[in-house]
């Protein structure tokens, strides 16, 4: 008729099921990290798949974006290269002769 028998038991049953949750919490967050860790591994320290809000809370959110930018300009400019060799020889092809601007003469001026 006591009280403090059923307190006691929903003490301890939450105590493990408290337990338990956190068990799974710290299970999630360190297979977070290590996924976080390979991602960089295979990505030159570049973390590429893991969320902002991680690379923030890590410390390792940088401005990739210029790096990216860059990549994408090189990449570019490599197609352009491709696109520019004879596809038979494989090597450049002459570019077409560009007409010489006209000089402009001093009395077309004079004349409006």
């Amino acid at each position: 008729s006591s009280p403090s028998m059923p307190v006691i038991v929903v003490t301890i049953l939450a105590f493990v099921i408290a337990s338990v949750f956190m068990a799974i919490v710290e299970m999630i967050i360190d297979t977070t990290m290590i996924a976080f860790c390979e991602d960089c591994d295979r990505n030159d320290g570049h973390p590429i798949n893991a969320p902002e809000a991680l690379k923030e809370a890590l410390g390792v959110l940088k401005d990739y974006e210029a790096e990216a930018e860059a990549a994408r300009e090189k990449a570019r400019q490599l197609q352009q290269y491709a696109a520019s060799l004879d596809p038979k020889s494989g090597k450049p092809q002459p570019k077409p002769p560009t007409q010489p601007a006209q000089p402009q003469r001093a009395d077309d001026d004079a004349e409006l």
